[in-house]
């Protein structure tokens, strides 16, 4: 659903290369909570589907949805605490990186991959407007997207919880 909502619904709202990354941000949620080896299938599943979805070749999104599932599961292992200011903080910090390493793990596989396949040269350059405003679109997506997530991941605990008891 994130990944369809990402590739279809968003760019009628933004332009091209700037559209919140829905799928990343919920990589990065699954990770910091349940840790890398826990989100891995939900990780690789997140990037086929934006391959696929997205037209791009199969693999760019999984090896940097992977990449990027690693740094924050080291990160959040070391930074997140139960302080609800403070884990907001490091939370808005690992979207900022999570991004940022998505985006430069994402142009360099398509600059290989061009060059390899002799496809004719887009520009892929490292340093433009995304650079700035994808994080900041990705940090207001985490604020619409978090709390429900909880809500929902809530509301299956419980229901989980209660077939178990059965």
């Amino acid at each position: 659903m994130a990944v369809v909502l990402q590739v279809s619904l968003l760019p009628n709202f933004f332009s091209t290369g700037l559209v919140p990354d829905v799928a990343l941000i919920l990589v990065i949620v699954w990770t910091a909570k349940n840790g890398f080896d826990a989100s891995l299938a939900k990780t690789i599943s997140a990037g086929l589907l934006v391959d696929l979805f997205s037209f791009w070749p199969v693999g760019l999104s999984i090896l940097s949805f992977l990449a990027v599932s690693f740094v924050v599961d080291s990160l959040s292992k070391r930074f997140l605490v139960p302080q609800t200011v403070r884990k907001m903080i490091i939370f808005i910090s690992l979207i900022l990186v999570g991004t940022w390493i998505n985006y430069f793990l994402l142009t360099i596989l398509m600059k290989i991959f061009v060059s390899i396949r002799n496809l004719p040269q887009n520009d892929f350059s490292i340093w433009n407007q995304a650079i700035i405003f994808k994080p900041l679109f990705n940090l207001l997506t985490l604020a619409a997207v978090y709390w429900p997530l909880e809500k929902l991941e809530h509301i299956f605990g419980q229901q989980n919880k209660m077939i178990i008891k059965r």
